[in-house]
């Protein structure tokens, strides 16, 4: 197995507080390890009972031309019905989001946007409880940057003056954030177009998450930055850019969990909240350098890639409401490191992937929670010039019938969205 080990990610950890030595150390090891490593013929393996399909080949269509890809882990490209299917499209600077309709055997362009990322596209999702499949994403009109709500049949076509980074499964609301104050911090997240209502370096108190009504398009202010830098014990140089990301409702939108993250010269750094989904009652979960991906089990647990003092760097599922945490999947889901998890519909798997190993491979990986035993589903060969800012992670979702998964992958060359059918490993075990 050619992972990376514990003592080789530790020295990782240390070094990423010195971020230029962390940069050119690993961009060296990572190269030396994969002239030992590579495997020249070899771009990706998948489990005997697992099927590989493009979504067009899903939806009875010809293959779209170009790189498509669906972005973030934490939302799926299906509608409720499984019957629509989201893909971000890359032309030149921009991006087209397109539905695929299996029923009807055909793809819409729903948009062409510019604000975007290749780690999230344009944020695109479906609007929770609509009664007509409504894709959701985020775009500039008359220089705001916004939403956009699309109907899959191109019926409605409505855009609000706020981005969305979250929406309430009542669909009726959605919290946001400033991306262009992230894309300074963190440019694969944020956007770099300017906009009118958005400003990369716009006051603390001015700035944090938002509360946004998506009937009447009111909004609220209900976290502020200020407040966030102002918490704990740190004191921050004067260049530092504090950002929030990573916003999460739970299931049945009581709760939602964020990320404050800052960055200067000492590298970066993050608390983990988590808090009403109003906005009061904030809490801190966590307050570390690695805290990063999660998922909601249910309204009061979620699973972490995180560290804790009685067992390291691990994925716990930790109880938001008592800070209680135990290992998920120990010496198996972890394996391979840090990853994207989400569990199945059911609740009864855990999902998760893994950024490229010594050989440039990226792993997928179930792990059954009932007999905690952990399935390699497959692993894709990862192309050094998808790396960096522009890199590709699998992040895989389930579809909501738990029949389906859903990942973005460079392993035949360029950047795709495949499907992966595994009902054939949930169903028999």
């Amino acid at each position: 197995m050619a992972s990376y080990n514990i003592a080789e990610r530790w020295v990782a950890r240390m070094l990423a507080r010195f971020p230029r030595a962390y940069t050119s150390c690993k961009w060296l090891y990572q190269r030396a390890n994969y002239l030992v490593h590579r495997e020249r013929k070899v771009r990706y393996e998948l489990h005997e009972k697992a099927e590989l399909l493009t979504p067009m080949k899903w939806a009875g269509i010809e293959d779209v031309q170009g790189e498509w890809f669906f972005g973030y882990y934490d939302r799926t490209p299906w509608s409720a019905d499984t019957n629509q299917f989201l893909l971000h499209r890359v032309v030149d600077d921009s991006l087209e989001i397109l539905a695929l309709d299996r029923s009807a055997g055909c793809a819409r362009t729903l948009a062409k946007i510019k604000c975007w990322n290749f780690q999230q596209g344009g944020q695109a999702h479906w609007l929770p409880n609509s009664s007509n499949p409504t894709a959701v994403f985020n775009d500039i009109e008359d220089n705001q940057l916004g939403c956009r709500l699309v109907a899959a049949d191109e019926s409605s076509n409505r855009f609000i003056p706020w981005p969305v980074q979250a929406l309430h499964p009542n669909g009726k609301e959605a919290m946001s954030i400033n991306y262009r104050r992230v894309h300074a911090a963190q440019p694969e997240y944020g956007y770099a177009p300017s906009v009118a209502n958005f400003d990369a370096d716009q006051d603390l108190d001015r700035d944090g998450i938002w509360r946004i009504n998506l009937q009447d398009t009111t909004s609220d202010l209900v976290i502020q930055l200020s407040t966030l830098a102002q918490s704990g014990e740190n004191e921050f140089p004067p260049e530092t850019i504090h950002t929030v990301n990573h916003l999460a409702y739970s299931p049945s939108g009581t709760r939602f969990v964020f990320m404050h993250r800052w960055i200067n010269r000492h590298g970066k750094a993050s608390r983990w909240y988590v808090a009403r989904h109003d906005g009061t009652d904030v809490q801190l979960l966590a307050e570390d350098r690695t805290v990063s991906h999660y998922q909601w089990r249910d309204d009061d647990h979620i699973i972490v890639w995180r560290h804790a003092p009685e067992n390291g760097y691990r994925y716990y599922l930790t109880n938001v409401v008592t800070g209680e945490r135990k290992p998920v999947g120990e010496g198996q889901l972890d394996a391979y490191g840090d990853g994207h998890p989400s569990y199945s519909p059911d609740r009864r798997w855990v999902l998760t992937d893994s950024y490229p190993d010594k050989a440039r491979f990226r792993h997928l990986l179930l792990f059954d929670v009932q007999r905690g035993e952990c399935i390699k589903v497959g692993r894709f060969f990862s192309p050094w010039r998808y790396d960096g800012e522009r890199r590709c992670d699998l992040h895989p979702r389930w579809s909501p019938d738990g029949r389906w998964i859903s990942i973005d992958s460079t392993h035949e060359g360029m950047r795709r969205n495949y499907i992966v059918n595994v009902e054939a490993i949930t169903s028999t075990t």
